[in-house]
């Protein structure tokens, strides 16, 4: 691993409800980047609630619904995004190249003055007054790779005219309102949520930006750009049982390094956030006994080049990334890289446009029509300045 300097950028980003904000003047262009790490914190006080019910698995995370990392090229290169996906995805993402719990999900943060810390996921709670804080990783130059790897993908941001964070922001609204909940929990009975700033009964939540950067100089950088970018299929609509099925395309021209997975009952008017009603599954099973999507098949050119019973795909993930813990129930992922080895990863150039067929294909047992699964595509490619 390199060496790497750490700053906390000035400018911060403040949470407008249910909107895409972008940093204000974006990611400074005077050093190259090895990965930037996002700090979202504030407060929320319930108050008038009648009957509890239960706080969604993925609860904070799911407050920031979308996040992107792009830029326009200055030599008129066109435009690159680097990542676009959920907050939940980039939360989870982080714990399994990490192998450590970030606060947010699983792990709380020591509360503000004033307050106690958020409820655990699936906790059924009282009124009161909570702070969190959640944290999420954007990486570009890939992970625990071998040396010459991670200073290939170093990100050298002079090559765009601004680099832009841009987030999306789930209801977190300042005036209390019952629809704020939707975002937070289930089953709840005349309550209402109001959000402020972390520690604080004003301001609004607010998402800080850190920059990393490598101490050495004269690196041979910015060789490859490490895409992720994600998707949503409704895979009921494509059949509720269904065997050796296709799911999706997947993306192809490129090398990828690995595909996540993250299966999931939806909660209703709330895109991408799994569902912990009463009644419904936390995530889904996967094992050709529950509901869920329980193989995975990567095919080329309708050529099976990955298969997988998802709880063995589940278990290997386990050796990779968590060690000990559990894996979570709804995500799984098809690592071509083994842990961040770009040698080993899988080809999928040379392929026309029109000719190549990458495609996602599927076992799946009793879905419903909220049952969803977010595609997550990591890519390998070549910077063309």
């Amino acid at each position: 691993m390199l060496r790497e300097r750490r700053e906390e950028l000035t400018n911060v980003i403040n949470a407008v409800p249910n909107s895409p904000q972008t940093l204000k003047d974006g990611v400074p262009r005077d050093l190259p980047l090895t990965r930037l790490h996002l700090a979202f914190e504030g407060r929320v006080v319930l108050a008038g609630q009648t009957v509890a019910g239960n706080f969604f698995a993925e609860a904070i995370a799911n407050l920031i619904q979308n996040v992107q990392l792009k830029g326009t090229k200055v030599t008129g290169g066109g435009s690159v995004t680097i990542i676009n996906c959920r907050g939940a995805e980039l939360h989870r993402y982080m714990r399994f190249l990490e192998t450590y719990i970030p606060i947010g999900v699983d792990l709380s943060a020591v509360p503000g003055s004033g307050g106690t810390s958020f409820p655990a996921p699936l906790a059924a709670t009282a009124n009161g007054t909570f702070d969190f804080r959640a944290f999420f990783e954007i990486p570009i130059a890939p992970r625990f790779a071998m040396i010459k790897d991670e200073i290939e993908g170093i990100l050298d941001p002079s090559i765009f005219s601004q680099l832009d964070v841009v987030v999306t922001f789930a209801n977190t609204g300042t005036t209390a309102i019952a629809a704020n909940m939707t975002n937070l929990a289930s089953g709840f009975t005349g309550t209402t949520a109001q959000f402020s700033a972390f520690g604080s009964a004003s301001g609004t939540p607010i998402v800080r930006v850190m920059r990393f950067s490598p101490l050495a100089q004269g690196l041979p950088i910015n060789k490859y750009h490490y895409t992720k970018l994600s998707k949503q299929v409704n895979i009921n609509a494509i059949a509720a049982t269904a065997n050796d099925t296709k799911i999706t395309d997947l993306n192809s021209g490129n090398k990828v390094v690995r595909i996540m997975l993250r299966q999931y009952s939806q909660t209703a008017g709330v895109p991408g956030q799994i569902d912990q009603a009463a009644g419904v599954s936390l995530a889904r099973v996967g094992d050709n006994s529950n509901p869920g999507l329980f193989r995975v098949r990567i095919k080329l050119n309708g050529s099976e080049k990955f298969r997988s019973f998802w709880p063995d795909l589940q278990e290997h993930n386990r050796v990779q990334y968590d060690f000990t813990t559990l894996f979570p129930q709804g995500y799984a992922v098809a690592d071509f890289a083994d842990r961040a080895n770009m040698a080993s990863i899988f080809d999928a150039r040379g392929f026309g446009a029109a000719a190549v067929r990458f495609e996602l294909f599927g076992d799946w047992l009793s879905l419903t029509a909220n049952d969803f699964i977010d595609v997550f595509q990591e890519e390998q490619i070549p910077v063309e300045v």
